[in-house]
C-alpha cells in the first residue's frame, strides 16, 4: 500500500469517501457521512455550513439542556441581553457563548 502523502490529493470531500478503521482487530471502513453522524449526534450530510436548532427562551428550558447534554448548541432568538446568541449546554442549563450566564434559570 501507498503511503498517503504519494496518493493523488481528492478535488473535494464528498460524504460517500471512505477510511479505513479497525474495529475489534478487523479492517473496515467509514464514510464521512458515517462520522458525521458520530461526531454530531445524527447528522447525515455535511452541507457546509453548521445550523443548529433554533429555539426561544421559552422553549430554552433547563430540561431540554439536561436532554440535549453537556457540548449541545442551540441558537436563542430572543436570548434578551446582547441580543439572539448560541447557547452551549453545560449538562443544567442552557449557557450564553458571548458572556457564558445562563440564558435561562
Amino acid at each position: 500500500m501507498a503511503k498517503i502523502s504519494a496518493l493523488t490529493a481528492a478535488g473535494s470531500a464528498l460524504g460517500a469517501d471512505e477510511f479505513p478503521v479497525n474495529e475489534a482487530g478487523t479492517t473496515k471502513k467509514v464514510t464521512i457521512t458515517q462520522l458525521l453522524a458520530l461526531i454530531f449526534g445524527g447528522l447525515t450530510a455535511f452541507t457546509g455550513a453548521f445550523k443548529p436548532y433554533q429555539r426561544t427562551v421559552a422553549q430554552a428550558t433547563d430540561a431540554s439542556a439536561v436532554t440535549a447534554g453537556a457540548g449541545a448548541v442551540i441558537f436563542v432568538t430572543n436570548a434578551g441581553g446582547n441580543g439572539p446568541c448560541l447557547c452551549i449546554s453545560d449538562g443544567a442549563h442552557w449557557k450564553r457563548s458571548d458572556n457564558a450566564s445562563t440564558t435561562v434559570s
